[in-house]
This record gives structure tokens, sequence and C-alpha cells, in this order.
């Protein structure tokens, strides 16, 4: 049997956070103000889960051994077929604080908004089913949150894929109160677009939920719209508390690709009128994703025929896009010179482009 997930990530080197240490950082940057007696607010844990049977155990362990024990773990089983949903209502019946709803599938957009219909919380945070938290996050999110007044407060997050470690956001910690320059952290990437690396107060949700016809970015866009706020206040600090297991992949995320783009130019679209100067930061963003979806071409590539036609479609809509833009990418002010020149090689050079990120993959162990 494997260790679990976060005990790997260790093993490579990585270090746990420090008690404490978090909201030291966080308090010097931010808002100070002083509470003697932090209150135990209740905290919903929403987790859908879908055909994860054989991570969810590491899961909800994780969830349960948390040092934060006022939680609601609220768990949507969305119509599994692999047998996910008894293990549901096999916790349900070991730990009270477990609220099981079985539903046909309808999608993971679905399931959360099942989940904030029925969640009493106070504060609202998410965790993915096949993926580990350490015992301190929600203690240390929540001191941040009320010590600080924040709406939202972020850790950061490990992805784990295979022998390959990524760290995900940066060490920037302190409380974002002015709107623009939470844009632009959503855009540059401080303000991470998973949900489950952040701690929510209900209210934000009050009049917002997951748009169900999204199966991709879902998460982003809710999280854009709540950015939009003008009294909203986001708090980060640089611990790593989560950590996210990205599943080997037959290329089934390529289809609504196409989405993603969508839904990043209808967020453009409403920024740009009102913020012209993040003009040269959201190109840049959408320039990381086709690098995202150009990679994920060549993970899916040794698929069955109908994938690698889907590779092969995606492959062009990259480079066909990434050339249209070659002029803002010259003159784009928030890119790195490496990623000017990786832009312009799948623009111009797409084939020759791939064999190397293939080579560059192999050596790496990915």
């Amino acid at each position: 049997m494997k260790p679990p997930l976060f005990e790997r990530f260790c093993r490579g080197g990585v270090g746990l956070p420090v008690p404490g240490t978090a909201w030291d950082r966080f308090q010097e940057n931010g808002r100070r103000e002083h509470v003697d007696n932090l209150k135990n607010d209740l905290i919903s844990i929403v987790i859908p889960v879908y055909n994860v049977k054989g991570f969810l155990d590491e899961c909800l362990e994780s969830v349960l051994g948390q040092t934060y024990r006022d939680l609601e773990i609220i768990l949507i089983d969305d119509g599994s077929t692999d047998g996910s949903g008894d293990v549901c209502d096999a916790y349900a019946r070991r730990d009270g604080r477990i609220r099981v709803l079985h539903q046909r599938n309808q999608g993971v957009s679905a399931a959360r908004n099942a989940a904030l219909e029925i969640a009493s919380g106070t504060f609202i945070g998410f965790v993915d089913p096949d993926d580990a938290i350490l015992p301190e996050m929600y203690q240390t999110l929540h001191d941040a949150a009320i010590r600080s007044s924040a709406d939202i407060v972020q850790c950061r997050s490990y992805q784990y894929a295979g022998k390959v470690k990524i760290l995900s956001g940066n060490d920037q910690t302190g409380l974002i109160t002015d709107r623009e320059e939470a844009i632009r952290l959503f855009f540059a990437g401080p303000i991470t677009w998973t949900l489950p690396t952040k701690l929510y107060r209900k209210h934000l949700f009050e009049t917002l939920r997951f748009d169900t016809r999204l199966h991709r970015c879902e998460d982003a866009f809710l999280l854009y719209e709540i950015l939009k706020r003008e009294d909203l206040s986001f708090g980060l600090i640089d611990d790593v508390f989560y950590f996210y297991r990205q599943r080997s992949d037959s290329g089934s995320g390529l289809g609504s690709s196409e989405q993603m783009f969508a839904v990043l130019k209808q967020i453009e679209e409403d920024v740009l009128p009102i913020y012209p100067a993040l003009a040269d930061q959201i190109w840049s963003t959408n320039v990381s994703s086709y690098f995202a979806v150009f990679d994920q071409t060549l993970r899916a590539s040794k698929a069955g025929p109908a994938e690698a036609a889907l590779c092969r479609k995606f492959k062009r809509f990259c480079s066909s896009n990434l050339r249209k833009g070659a002029a803002r990418i010259l003159t784009n002010s928030a890119m790195s010179k490496r990623n000017k020149c990786k832009a312009l090689m799948i623009a111009y050079f797409p084939t020759a482009t791939a064999w190397l990120i293939r080579i560059i993959h192999r050596l790496q162990g990915k």
C-alpha cells in the first residue's frame, strides 16, 4: 500500500509548515487586529464524489484529522458506480459530522451547488475527493480569517503527478482589499484559480452558484465573480497545506478546452473596459492556458484514434491562435522572454516544439 499523498511529498524533500508561522507572516503584512479568544465557527467542507473509491479513504481521513474540530463535512455522491457512495455512507456512520447526499450524475458543479444549498457553516471549504490536506489547514485559515476579517484566505498547494511535484502560487503574504489588485493577482498567479486551497465566508455564496453548463474553468469563473465585489478582502498565506493529485488523463479534458478559452474571453471582455492596464497580464494568462492545452495533447497522444484526432485538432488550435497573437506576444510586458520564445515556437514550429517538449518530459520523468 502506498503511503499517504502528503507523506510522499515530504519524503521527496518538501518541508511541512511550522504551526503558527503562516499567521505571523500574514499579520506582519496584513491588517493588524488582535482577537483574544478566537470563536469556533462551523466550517462546512464540500466534497463532490464521483467514482473515486481508490482515493476516497485517504481524502476523508485527512479531513477528519483536522485540528479544527467544528466541521460539517458534506459528501455529494454524484451518481458513482464504483462503490464510492457506499464508502461515503460508511464514513457517515462512523462520524456524526459527515452528511451524505446521493444524486444522479449531474457533474461537479451541480454537486457543489447541492452542497451549498444545505451547508450551515459560517465558512465554506472545498476539497476534491482524490486529494489530501494537512491537519493544520483549516485551523490556520480560520484563524487568519478571523484575525484579519478577510472574506477569503488562501494557502499554497503542491500538485503531484508521478515523480513530479509542482508548487502553486508564490510566497506573497498579506491582505488585499483593492479590487483591481485582486483581479490582477488572479491573472498573475498569486491568487490561484482552484477552489480547495481557500476558506470562504459563506455570505459570498448567497447569490452565487456554479454554472452547471461549464465543464472547464467553472471554479475560476465563480472565483472571478467573487473578486468583483467592491468590499472584498482576500488574505494570502504562503504555507503549503493542500496536496493535489494530478491523475493520469487519457485526454478527456481536451474536449472542453474550447469552453475554457470561451470563459477566459468572457472574463477578458468584462475586465478590460474597467481596467485596461491589465491587458498584457490577461493575454499572458491566455498564453499560459495555450501552453497547458498544448502540453495536454502530448500527454494524451498515445490514446485511441478518437483521442489522437482530438490531440491533433487542439495542437492546430493552439498554434493558430498563438500565431494570430504573435505581435501581442512580442510586445507583452507581463511575459518572460522564455515564455515569449515558447509561444512563438508553438505558433510557428509546433511539430518540432512537441518533439522537444517530449524529450524534456522524458528527462524529467513525467
